[in-house]
This record gives structure tokens, C-alpha cells and sequence, in this order.
């Protein structure tokens, strides 16, 4: 769900030849390592396995499909449990279906690509799909009706073969970025897979998938029941099983950037469920490849600095990271002390005289229509000074001042230059006032980095591009 708190939800408990099936929610606290119950309230599905699960946001976890204690296949009904962090506040919603649903099944995946909800996969009963089915989640109001539709492919398009125990994630980095990737699994034979797929989205709303290519040399292993995370542009894949006993399965890294596949140190789980924070991975559940008559309860974690140090290859290319990511958590660490700072100080406003604009923060500037534009300035109707080849200046003006407190008023002084700049007001009576006019006279004699707006009926506005949260007509 976030970076301290996964949820899980059902699943199957106890012994192979013995077991109960659940639908009991508990919130793992990572940071504490900690297990809480919920107990939430509402539409609380039945007990299942062989589901599949996604976060919607931090607050919210859908879940779809499974098996049902004697076998029967779940209700293809989608459930939403929004979480709370009082106790006994969290709730489950049973979101009703807009015309036929995704159709019942197990050993599928779902997955969360905003506004998208799709599905892919499963055995239905009957045999096993390829299809995606998906829906769009346009707010958090789950009481509403979802309508779900089969997911239209281009015509040139390959498809991947229909299969069952595969998984899914989505690559946030790279020349792969916002691509679904799905992995091996089992055909309809039975075998076990090794291809991966890739579901991408265009800018004209259309659809592809793309076999993902592999460079000779090393080759994944054919597996099912595994997990896979991604780790910048790393898919990581992990555990899983084959149709060979007690088989060694090394947790794999592709890298989307140059299609070599790595072999690492061995996972021997099957089963199990998978989240990362930061470059660590988790664990919890499933079963032991040397023993699948009982379930696990721990949790394991994995360290991607050392997994990725035991490969030479891997380790200069961890590096590498290491250092970009430093890189943005101090941008990170540095934005968020200016934004304190700025907090804390008085902003300018700059206005006309006769004139007052409010304060803004995060505008959205109008972008300027390329082709009225290119129109006026062949009719020589723009000034020179929107094409940023000589400024248009004005010496007169107001500047309003908004302190951070609650009950400050606004504050506006008139403001007047002479020909060298120099201010003829003399309301100026403190080192901050005059910090403020040096902020806005050092933007004002930057026209570079204005913007300027086209209006209709309003005249012709110059808007800063930085600094303060300032404008000047």
C-alpha cells in the first residue's frame, strides 16, 4: 500500500491435505515489523485462494476472483477494502458490475494502471484466457456501478498464449517505462513458461502487446506461482516453481535497458506474495520447494545491494543507481526545505497600478496558440517584446505583500523606478522589504523568461517564470 504498511487478505492456511481457506485482512507495519488485524466493516467477501490483489492508491485495495473452500470458483464480483487507521474503521465495498463482469476465474492477475483496472488471465474453469478484461476507476466513490469491457488490441499486434500462475507488474523507468509487464506462468498443456510480455498504451488510446527480446547467453527458467517486482529498469523475479522436483529457482534480474537476463542467489517459495520499499524486497507466505505440505508464515527480506554485488555486471550497474538515486533524494531534501522556507517568509505580488491580483502558487500559464500566434506576428499586430527581441517595460506599478500568518491583512505599496532603476517610493523600511523589490526588479530586467499570453478582450499580460510567485501587466 505504502512504503510501512501491506495489507494481506485470505489465502489458504494450514497443511496441503488439511487447510482452511480465509478471508480474514492483516496490515503488516514495516518499519515496526509488526502484524495488526482489521477488522473491517460492510460488504466482507467470502473466504477464497488462488486470488488476485492490487492497491488502488494508499487507501484502497481491490480484489478479484479465487476459489472458494470446496472448489467453486468466487463470484466475479470485484471487492475494494478502504483502509483506516482507526481500528475497526476499515471498509469493504462490493462494487456492482454495469452490465456482464471479467467472467469468474482463478490464477490470474490484476493490475492498477490509473484510471485502468485490468485483468489478464486465469483459468476460467473451462480452460484458460488471454484476454484482459478492464474497467475505469474515475473516483473513490465504489458504490457506483463499474463497467467492464475486453480490452481491444491493434490489428498487428502479437498476443501472448493464454495461461495460468503467471505475474505481473508495472516498469516506472526507462525505455520500458509505463509498460505492464507480465512474465511466465503455465500453459494449457501444463507446461511452464520463461517469455515475457509487455502491454503498453499510446498517446491515440490504442493498444499493443510487445514479446519482450533476450540476448543469447543466459536463459530464465520456465516457472509459475513466482512474483515479480521491478526495481528501476530491473525486473526481478522470484521463486516460483517448475515441472522439475525440488529444482533450485535463482531469483532472475532482466534488465529492460539492455535485454540481458542475470542469475542470481536461489528462492526456493512458491506461492508467496512479494512488495519492495526503497531496494528492499519482501516476502511473506507460500510454500518450500523441499516441503509443500505446509504453509509458511514468515517474512523475508531481501537486500538488492548485496543480490545485485554478487554479479560484477550487476554491481557496476547498481552503482550507477545508487548515484541517481542520491541524486534525487537531495533534489528531493532541497525542494522540501524550500518549500519550508518559503512557508515561513513574505511573498511579492506584483501587480499594475490601479490593479489587484491575489496570490498564486502552481499556476497553470496559458500556453500560447502557435498558429495565432505566427498569424500576428506576420501582421506585425504582437509587440516585439513577445518574441523576446526587445521588452516591453513599465516603470509604474504596485507590489503586494501576503505574510504567512493567518491574520496578517495583504499589504500593497505603490512602487516607481527612474531611469536607472532606482525606487522612487520610500515605503521601504526593512531588510525584507528591500530583499522582496530586489527579487522583483532582478526578474523584471529578465524578459527572457516571460511568458506571454494572448487574451482576447483583456489586453496583453507578461507573466515571470520564476523566482517569487509574482506577475507584472
Amino acid at each position: 500500500m505504502n512504503s510501512n504498511n501491506a495489507i494481506l487478505f485470505g489465502g489458504a492456511k494450514g497443511y496441503s491435505s488439511d487447510y482452511e481457506i480465509k478471508n480474514d485482512v492483516y496490515i503488516f507495519k514495516i518499519q515496526e515489523n509488526t502484524w495488526i488485524k482489521l477488522n473491517p466493516i460492510g460488504d466482507i467477501p467470502p473466504a477464497r485462494a488462488a486470488h488476485s490483489a492490487c492497491a488502488l492508491n494508499n487507501k484502497h485495495l481491490a480484489i478479484f476472483g479465487g476459489t472458494l473452500l470446496q472448489g467453486e470458483l468466487a463470484p466475479d464480483d470485484l471487492y475494494v477494502l478502504e483502509v483506516s487507521s482507526e481500528k475497526n474503521s476499515s471498509v469493504w465495498y462490493k462494487v456492482p458490475n454495469d452490465g456482464p463482469g471479467p467472467g469468474k476465474r482463478y490464477g490470474h492477475v490484476i493490475i492498477y494502471y490509473e484510471p485502468y483496472l485490468l485483468i489478464f488471465g486465469g483459468n476460467l474453469g473451462n480452460g484458460l484466457t488471454n484476454k484482459v478484461h478492464f474497467t475505469v476507476i474515475k473516483d473513490n466513490d465504489f458504490t457506483k456501478p463499474l463497467k467492464w469491457n475486453v480490452l481491444s488490441v491493434m490489428e498487428k499486434s502479437p498476443i501472448p498464449p493464454p495461461r495460468i500462475y503467471h505475474s505481473c507488474a508495472i516498469c516506472k523507468y526507462g525505455g520500458a517505462l509505463n509498460m505492464i509487464i507480465t512474465f511466465g506462468g503455465r500453459d494449457e498443456k501444463g507446461n511452464p513458461l520463461n517469455d515475457c510480455w509487455g502491454l503498453r498504451k499510446h498517446r491515440n488510446d490504442t493498444w499493443d502487446w510487445v514479446l519482450a527480446p533476450y540476448e543469447e547467453g543466459y536463459e530464465p527458467q520456465k516457472r509459475y506461482q513466482h512474483t515479480i517486482t521491478f526495481f528501476y529498469n530491473f525486473l526481478i523475479v522470484i521463486g516460483g516453481r517448475n515441472s522439475l522436483e525440488n529444482k533450485q529457482m535463482p531469483i532472475e534480474i532482466y534488465d529492460t535497458q539492455t535485454s540481458k537476463w542475470f542469475g542470481t542467489a536461489s528462492f526456493n517459495k512458491f506461492r508467496h506474495a512479494t512488495w519492495i520499499v526503497d531496494h528492499f524486497i519482501y516476502t511473506h507466505g507460500g510454500f518450500q520447494l523441499s516441503n509443500n505440505l505446509v504453509a509458511q508464515n514468515d517474512i523475508i527480506k531481501i537486500d538488492l545491494s548485496k543480490l545485485f554485488n554478487s554479479d560484477e555486471s550487476l554491481k557496476s550497474q547498481f552503482a550507477e543507481l545508487q548515484k541517481i538515486i542520491t541524486e534525487k533524494e537531495k533534489e528531493k531534501e532541497k525542494k522540501k526545505k524550500e518549500k519550508e522556507s518559503n512557508s515561513k517568509n513574505v511573498t511579492p505580488t506584483i501587480s499594475p497600478e490601479g490593479g489587484v491580483r491575489s496570490k498564486f502558487e502552481g499556476r497553470q500559464r496559458t500556453k500560447i496558440n502557435q498558429e495565432k500566434l505566427e498569424n500576428i506576428k506576420e501582421q506585425n499586430q504582437l509587440p516585439m517584446s513577445a518574441i523576446n527581441e526587445k521588452p516591453l517595460i513599465q516603470k509604474v506599478g504596485e507590489i503586494s505583500m501576503a505574510p504567512s500568518g493567518k491574520e496578517d491583512k495583504l499589504v500593497i505599496k505603490p512602487i516607481r523606478f527612474d531611469d536607472k532603476w532606482n525606487i522612487k517610493s520610500n515605503f521601504i523600511k526593512s531588510s525584507k522589504d528591500k530583499k522582496l523589490c530586489d527579487i522583483f526588479i532582478e526578474t523584471l530586467l529578465q524578459p527572457e523568461l516571460w511568458l506571454k499570453e494572448l487574451k482576447d478582450d483583456i489586453g496583453e499580460n507578461f507573466f515571470f517564470q520564476h523566482r517569487s510567485n509574482c506577475f507584472f501587466n
